[in-house]
């Protein structure tokens, strides 16, 4: 995980501070989020399945071990289009 934020933070050339919350505190925001966008017809950022994608232990997979797996895409390429896409849309 903090791999990843290190990539994102790279790529966004942003600092960023790292906050830990309970889930329980998160599906409280998600809750408020969501309230929030009903009231403003924005989509919100955090909603429930967000803090249930969150909630996930462990995302890793460990490719390796299949014979003649190659990834579709790597994981710098895939946040580099991700970021840009968000850009395109007016997310970020």
């Amino acid at each position: 995980a903090e791999y990843f934020n290190n990539r994102i933070k790279y790529f966004l050339q942003r600092k960023s501070i790292r906050v830990s919350l309970s889930l329980k505190t998160l599906h409280y925001l998600a809750q408020f989020s969501e309230a929030m966008g009903r009231i403003t017809g924005n989509h919100p950022v955090l909603n429930q399945n967000k803090v249930s994608e969150l909630a996930c232990r462990s995302w890793h997979c460990k490719t390796d071990s299949i014979p003649g797996f190659t990834p579709a895409y790597f994981l710098e390429k895939g946040i580099q289009e991700t970021i840009q896409w968000y850009r395109v849309h007016g997310w970020l």
